[in-house]
């Protein structure tokens, strides 16, 4: 099972920095700035991008027509941002040389004000994860950072109040989120990992509730 959790600022619509939508529990830089590159996680946006390119000349595949971008941050080492390794996540091994690798259910989680524990807001389904973040360059020439992408049709973000199922933290349960943004969910961390894991995915994959990837709240004053 290629699965791979995410912990992100809590935001409710995560579409883009607004007076009513300001990401929260998200670091320091989010702190002070009171923005950061998870902010549009689930802001479809239509690639007319075929294809992304690394400095190394590596060319990636997109998918085409409407896509979620999505960023989780994986820490800095002397002022350069680290990769996300691949290789850890479960049944990746062999990718230890892989630029990327797809199809992998990718489960954002985030504290909400006043809460100790994360919680799963949303996940993208058959997503590519990538190695190094990829600059992709928006019609109106902003860039955005990204490191994780997927098809919109396979993301789903889930309303405030189904935002229910907890994240361990491994500081409390021995398991879970330790000091970094990402968990490889490694069925070594504890006995209890594989269990905790394969109840989420089913929870995931037997949801049918409501998904407001293409809702927005408009009015700016709630």
């Amino acid at each position: 099972m290629k699965i791979l959790f995410c912990n992100i600022a809590w935001m409710k619509w995560y579409k883009g920095y607004r007076n009513n939508d300001i990401p929260v529990n998200g670091g320091s830089y989010v702190k002070q700035t009171r923005q950061g590159e998870e902010n549009d996680n689930f802001w479809p946006v239509v690639n007319a991008s075929p294809t992304i390119e690394w400095d190394d000349g590596t060319v990636v595949s997109l998918p085409q027509g409407d896509i979620c971008m999505g960023f989780v941050e994986t820490g800095h080492t002397n002022g350069k941002s680290r990769q996300l390794c691949i290789e850890k996540i479960q049944d990746c091994a062999g990718y230890k040389n892989a630029p990327y690798v797809e199809d992998v259910l990718v489960i954002f989680c985030a504290t909400r004000v006043g809460d100790k524990h994360p919680v799963v807001v949303g996940w993208y389904n058959h997503a590519m994860v990538l190695r190094n973040y990829v600059e992709y360059g928006m019609e109106d020439g902003s860039v955005l950072w990204k490191n994780i992408i997927c098809k919109a049709e396979d993301a789903v973000l889930l309303p405030v109040n189904e935002r229910k199922w907890r994240v361990p933290r491994a500081t409390k349960e021995k398991y879970g989120f330790g000091r970094s943004n990402i968990w490889y969910a490694d069925y070594s961390q504890s006995e209890k990992v594989k269990p905790w894991v394969e109840d989420i995915y089913d929870k995931i994959i037997k949801y049918d509730g409501k998904n407001i990837l293409y809702e927005e709240n408009v009015c700016a004053g709630e």
